[in-house]
C-alpha cells in the first residue's frame, strides 16, 4: 500500500513538472527582418546614449558633492613626512603622533618612521627613524614623555629611547 502511494506522489510531481514546462518548446521570437535589425539597432543607441548621460550626470553631482565637503570641512594643515605614506596613529593632548612607511617602495624592506607633530600647525617636533622593523610607543603623559623601542636593521641593537613628547628632547636612550 505505501510504495503505491509513492508511485503515486512521484507521478503527480512529474506530471506537475511536465505541465508547467509546456510553455519552453513554444516560440516566442519574431521572424528576422530588415525592420526588425533596424530597431534593434536604434535600441542599442538609445540605451548607449542613456548611459553616456546618466554617466555625465553622475559625475558633475559627484564633483559637486566633492566640492561641497571640501566647502564643508576646511583642512587647517597637511604634513609630508620623509615617507610617502603617514598615517595619525595616537594624539596626547598638543601632539599627534603620526606613523610614516614606504609601503615596501624602497625595495625588500619597509622603512617605517614615528612622528610627533604640532596638533595646532602640523609642525613635526621630532622624528624617530624605525628601519625595517615596526616601531614601538608607549605614551607616558603625567610625565609627559614616549618610551620608543627600535631596530633599524638586521645588524643593530634595539635601541630604547624616552623622549619628552612636546619638545622632543632626548631625556635617556638604551641599547639592548
Amino acid at each position: 500500500m505505501r510504495l503505491s502511494s509513492v508511485f503515486i506522489i512521484i507521478a503527480f510531481i512529474m506530471l506537475a513538472a511536465l505541465s508547467g514546462c509546456s510553455n519552453l518548446s513554444h516560440d516566442t521570437h519574431e521572424p528576422v527582418t530588415e525592420e526588425n535589425i533596424h530597431n534593434a539597432a536604434e535600441d542599442d543607441e538609445n540605451y548607449k546614449d542613456n548611459a553616456d548621460n546618466n554617466k555625465e550626470n553622475n559625475n558633475e553631482e559627484t564633483k559637486s558633492s566633492i566640492r561641497s565637503w571640501k566647502d564643508m570641512y576646511q583642512s587647517k594643515w597637511t604634513f609630508c613626512g620623509d615617507l610617502d605614506n603617514n598615517y595619525p596613529i595616537d594624539d596626547t593632548g598638543q601632539v599627534l603622533i603620526a606613523y610614516g612607511n614606504d609601503n615596501q617602495i624602497s625595495g625588500y624592506h619597509s622603512d617605517t618612521y614615528l612622528y610627533g607633530l604640532n596638533k595646532d600647525t602640523g609642525e613635526k617636533i621630532w622624528s624617530v627613524y624605525g628601519g625595517y622593523y615596526p616601531i614601538h610607543y608607549c605614551i607616558n603623559e603625567p610625565e609627559n614623555t614616549i618610551l620608543i623601542g627600535t631596530k633599524p636593521s638586521v645588524d643593530d641593537d634595539t635601541r630604547l629611547q624616552c623622549i619628552e613628547i612636546t619638545t622632543g628632547k632626548l631625556l635617556w636612550e638604551n641599547f639592548i
